[in-house]
């Protein structure tokens, strides 16, 4: 009466992508990307704020919503790269993805939110911090990712503990931050603040990347010395808008900012702290804490 009965076994595509560089990006592979992927590759609706140095607006590979320019006090849809530094932290969190272009980003059809904090001659300040956080939070970011560091205000403090509090309808944005560049046991400001996910960096075999800042006050550790986008004509520039070495642990930052996209993308019900359980517990554990 039954021939035979067994589980319908789910297959799953295994996603991937025709960027130009995607072959490149070893950083995708390393961190099992395909598989997040296949799960979701991320809403329009979901925005990673960068706070930096502004993001190139005309760069093909990126998504732009309006941001804010902290520097001038302007409220722009054009708070432009100065640097080059927040354009390639931008990619990297979220580059258009599968369009044939360039390079893939983690957060895949996440958007970004340009915030420029950081002057031309490459500074910022704790004001410049606050504003920045305060206006991504106000203005509907989910995700704020920062690679560069300040020193320890209160008004800085204020700005995060407002925004991982009652930003995001009231469940909280959640804050990346770079450890730090020093290479030495101590995760630079705002990195040591409880609400904020401080990030190494790690090479290609999972090591930590002598440079990158380390310490009790650290969360996880991403990828380094990658492929990301880049303003036209950049000295930095090897591929014409594309970096294939940006390197430190602002580069590490901007892959967990895409991942918490991610994450948001499935489930934007999820609080803040639930958000950084999901990152911390599932990450490979590489070692003794720090």
């Amino acid at each position: 009466m039954v021939e035979f009965a067994h589980p319908d076994f789910i297959a799953f595509n295994w996603t991937e992508t025709n960027d130009t560089y995607y072959t490149n990006q070893w950083n995708l592979s390393k961190i099992n990307i395909t598989n997040a992927w296949n799960i979701t590759q991320g809403s329009s609706s979901i925005l990673i704020a960068i706070l930096d140095s502004g993001v190139e607006s005309d760069h093909p590979d990126i998504d732009l919503v309006t941001g804010y320019d902290v520097v001038d006090n302007n409220y722009s849809t054009d708070p432009y790269d100065n640097i080059y530094h927040g354009t390639a932290c931008a990619g990297i969190a979220s580059a258009i993805t599968n369009n044939s272009l360039g390079i893939a980003g983690v957060g895949y059809n996440c958007k970004i939110m340009p915030i420029q904090s950081t002057h031309s001659t490459d500074w910022s300040s704790s004001s410049n911090f606050a504003a920045g956080i305060n206006w991504a939070s106000s203005n509907g970011a989910h995700v704020i990712s920062i690679s560069g560091n300040t020193n320890s205000a209160d008004a800085v403090n204020n700005a995060i503990n407002n925004a991982t509090s009652n930003g995001r309808n009231g469940k909280g944005c959640i804050i990346v931050k770079s450890a730090g560049n020093n290479g030495e046991e101590n995760i630079t400001y705002p990195g040591q603040h409880s609400k904020v996910i401080a990030v190494g960096a790690t090479d290609e075999n999972d090591y930590r990347r002598s440079y990158s800042s380390y310490g009790n006050a650290l969360d996880v550790m991403a990828p380094s010395s990658v492929y990301a986008t880049d303003l036209s004509g950049s000295s930095g520039a090897t591929a014409g808008d594309y970096n294939s070495d940006f390197t430190g642990t602002s580069a590490a930052a901007p892959h967990v900012s895409g991942l918490a996209g991610l994450i948001l993308s499935v489930d934007n019900s999820l609080t803040e702290q639930q958000v950084r359980n999901i990152i911390q517990y599932t990450a490979d554990d590489k070692g003794s804490t720090g």
